[in-house]
C-alpha cells in the first residue's frame, strides 16, 4: 500500500490513446524504482482508454485515474499537478515508453546533486523503428539552458526532465495552448533560476508517430505556437542576453508558416513577427534555402516556395 505521498508523481495526459496506452503504462509500472504514483488523466477520451486505465488501477494501487471533460493537454497537465503528492513531477506522453531504470537513475541523480531539475538523455525512435540516442551537453546555469532550448540545442519536452514540484508553484499550463505548452512552462520555470543536474543516461523513448499532435499542423496549432512565442517574447524581451534566441524562435515560426502556407492567408508569412524580416539573407541561424525563400515571400513572390514544395 502506498503512503500518503510519493517520491515522484508521474503525470500522463490521455486522449483517445488506446492503441499505445497499455505499453506506456506497463513501462511505468515495471520500473525498478517503486516509490511513485501514476496519475492517468483521462481527458474525455471516447475510445477504450478509460477502460484500459481502470484495469491497471485494479491491479496496482499506485495508479490513480482522474476522468475529466475534454479540455486539451494543458488542462490535463494542470489537473495532474494539482493532484500530485510527489516531491518531484515527471511527465510521460501516452504513446511513449519509459526505460526500466529511468526513475531510479533520475531520482538518484536528483538526490545526490540536490538539483531542482534533472535532465537526461533520451532515445528518438523514428517511424521505421530506427533509434537515435539524443544526448544533452551540460550547461552551468538555468539561463544558459534556456538560451540553448530556444536556439533548438535542447528539446523542450518535459518527458526527459525530473522537476521538483515546488518549481511549478505559482505557475500553470496555458489551457488555450495545444502545442508547445511544455516550452512555455519550462521557460517560466527556468526564469526562477532553478539548479540543474545532467544524467548521462537514456531514460525515455520518444516515438515519432504520424498521428501525434506534434506531427499534425493545423491553423489551431499554428495559432497556439504563435501565442507561445509571443508570451516567451514578453517574458524575455527586456533581457538582452536572449535577443538572439528570440530571433531564432520567430524565424523558426516563419519557416513553419512557410511550410504550411496552404492553410494560411498569403501575407501571414511576411506579417507575423515582422521585426525579424530585415537582413533575412544574413540570418545564418536558419538554413540558407529558407533565407532565400523568405526573402522572396517578404516581397510577395511565392513562386519559389511553390516550386520548393513540389521538389521536396
Amino acid at each position: 500500500m502506498m503512503s500518503d505521498s510519493a517520491a515522484i508523481s508521474i503525470i500522463v495526459p490521455i486522449y483517445n490513446a488506446e492503441e499505445f496506452l497499455k505499453e506506456t503504462i506497463e513501462s511505468v509500472l515495471s520500473q525498478s524504482f517503486s516509490e511513485f504514483e501514476l496519475l492517468l488523466i483521462n481527458d474525455g477520451s471516447t475510445d477504450q482508454s478509460q477502460n484500459i486505465c481502470e484495469a491497471f488501477g485494479k491491479i496496482d494501487k499506485r495508479v490513480r485515474l482522474i476522468n475529466k471533460v475534454n479540455g486539451g493537454v494543458s488542462s490535463a497537465r494542470n489537473v495532474g499537478i494539482r493532484n500530485a503528492t510527489g516531491t518531484y513531477i515527471f511527465h510521460v506522453d501516452a504513446d511513449d515508453i519509459l526505460r526500466p531504470d529511468a526513475l531510479k537513475n533520475l531520482h538518484n541523480k536528483a538526490i545526490n546533486t540536490q538539483a531542482d531539475i534533472t535532465v537526461a538523455n533520451y532515445i528518438l525512435r523514428s517511424l521505421n523503428n530506427d533509434e537515435k540516442v539524443i544526448k544533452h551537453r551540460v550547461t552551468h546555469s538555468a539561463e544558459e539552458f534556456l538560451q540553448g532550448m530556444l536556439l533548438g540545442e535542447f528539446h523542450a519536452g518535459l518527458w526527459n526532465k525530473l522537476i521538483k514540484k515546488s518549481c511549478y508553484d505559482g505557475l500553470s499550463f496555458d489551457e488555450d495552448v495545444n502545442c508547445m505548452e511544455d516550452k512555455l512552462i519550462l521557460t517560466q520555470i527556468l526564469l526562477k533560476n532553478p539548479s540543474l543536474s545532467f544524467l548521462d543516461d537514456e531514460v525515455y523513448i520518444y516515438i515519432q508517430r504520424n498521428s501525434s499532435l506534434t506531427n499534425n499542423t493545423s491553423l489551431k496549432t499554428l495559432t497556439s505556437i504563435e501565442k507561445v512565442i509571443q508570451q516567451i517574447n514578453n517574458l524575455l524581451k527586456d533581457k538582452k542576453v536572449f535577443e538572439t534566441s528570440l530571433v531564432k524562435i520567430k524565424l523558426d515560426y516563419k519557416i513553419k508558416l512557410l511550410n504550411n502556407s496552404h492553410i494560411l492567408k498569403k501575407e501571414q508569412v511576411r506579417n507575423k513577427f515582422k521585426e525579424v524580416n530585415s537582413n533575412i539573407l544574413y540570418r545564418d541561424m536558419i538554413p540558407f534555402y529558407y533565407r532565400i525563400l523568405l526573402w522572396f515571400e517578404f516581397r510577395n513572390i511565392s513562386f519559389p516556395t511553390q516550386v520548393f514544395k513540389i521538389l521536396r
